[in-house]
């Protein structure tokens, strides 16, 4: 709720910002970065549907990114001088380090946290690889925008630049959600051969793609835009994966007929008598009669003097 607030609310402040003199330049590029980050963070929440993620992991990951991205893709960077005119060079020297460099929050805190976040669907990770991705794409723009404008918006092609803030982040997005797909499926296998293959994989697709993106004859055509979609046709390929996968794991709801309910309790009630067969009280035998008394035909014992029993 509260995102959807700032995305209302933060344009008009960064207009201000952006008008209110060229030394805030910088401010308003900051702000438009992360603005369309954000807002490509809301949709893509909605087309993942990440199930098991909290507010403190989406925390973890933003501020690990923020902190360790730039710096390791730029250390490699240097170490890899690239060549934009040379695929391989774009794949080897831009796609592989960038792509590493978002990979490693993801990894990072999987393993720390590998307790936890075992009941984390594939889905979970694809998206947290995208939250990832947003945050470097946005510190990326802010970058080539310095580099280019320093503060200054005056300029004719500061329109074009402006583009890159809405083009960087969810670039970086499906790339780092596909990578970190796959670390998602590295972390559900034991076998170590297994965990390495994906991992492998996950990296190498968005390396290509990223590459592929940088390259010169690529980057100035419509081709450009051919890549840009076909990263995005991924993404949602894995995402569909993921929901269908999350849906097949749930175990089936057998609907059972009720258990017919038992009779209620009786109680034991007295034993009737059958007619059939003789009555004990009447078969037992008499006790002998005193000696001298004479039983009359009334069945009562008379004495001798003739007064009756009792």
């Amino acid at each position: 709720m509260w995102l959807f607030v700032a995305l209302v609310t933060v344009p008009p402040a960064a207009v201000l910002l952006a008008v209110d003199g060229a030394d805030q330049g910088a401010l308003a590029a900051d702000v438009f970065a992360f603005y369309f980050a954000a807002a490509w963070m809301l949709l893509l929440r909605t087309v993942v549907g990440p199930q098991h993620l909290t507010g403190r992991i989406y925390c973890e990951i933003v501020l690990l990114a923020l902190i360790i991205e730039v710096p390791v893709a730029l250390a490699l960077e240097a170490a890899l001088p690239a060549d934009n005119d040379n695929l391989f060079s774009t794949v080897a020297a831009v796609g592989l380090p960038e792509e590493l460099a978002k990979a490693l929050p993801v990894a990072i805190l999987a393993v720390l946290h590998r307790r936890t976040w075992n009941s984390l669907e594939t889905r979970d990770y694809l998206f947290l690889g995208a939250v990832s991705g947003l945050a470097f794409g946005a510190r990326e723009a802010i970058h080539y925008y310095q580099v280019a404008f320093g503060d200054d918006l005056s300029r004719p092609d500061a329109l074009q630049m402006m583009w890159r803030f809405v083009t960087d982040p969810v670039s970086h997005a499906c790339w780092a959600g596909i990578s970190a797909y796959f670390i998602g499926l590295a972390i559900s296998h034991r076998d170590l051969l297994a965990r390495s293959a994906l991992a492998g994989l996950g990296l190498a697709i968005p390396t290509v793609l990223h590459g592929l993106n940088d390259w010169t004859p690529v980057n100035t055509s419509v081709l450009w835009v051919a890549i840009n979609a076909l990263s995005a046709v991924l993404f949602l390929a894995y995402a569909t994966v993921g929901v269908a996968s999350a849906a097949t794991s749930i175990p089936p709801v057998h609907h059972r007929a009720p258990a017919p309910t038992p009779p209620p309790p009786t109680r034991p009630g007295p034993v009737p008598r059958t007619t059939s067969g003789p009555n004990p009280a009447a078969a037992s035998p008499s006790p002998p009669a005193p000696p001298g008394w004479v039983r009359g035909p009334d069945g009562r014992w008379t004495r001798p003097d003739g007064r009756p029993q009792g």
